[in-house]
């Protein structure tokens, strides 16, 4: 967690409506395209990596499944009632 906070800002609500959100329903939509990517090297455009875009892609799926920040909220919320 103490390495996650240098990452962890506190968005005000209008910045939380701005931002792209991924959830457990937008993971098929993005993982399909990654999947095709992955077995035929033409669904990759030129400027992207391969091998960064799965070091994203596991990272992303590690906080979507297991969030660490989401006890943090918690705790942050509950703090400041």
């Amino acid at each position: 967690m103490a390495a996650l906070s240098l990452y962890l800002n506190a968005l005000s609500s209008t910045e939380r409506r701005s931002v792209l959100k991924v959830s457990d329903g937008t993971l098929p939509f993005v993982e399909k395209p990654l999947e095709y990517a992955r077995k035929d090297g033409k669904f990759l455009p030129q400027f992207l990596e391969l091998e960064e875009m799965n070091n994203y892609w596991d990272v992303l799926k590690d906080l979507i499944y297991h969030p660490p920040f989401c006890r943090y909220r918690r705790r942050t919320r509950s703090s400041n009632l």
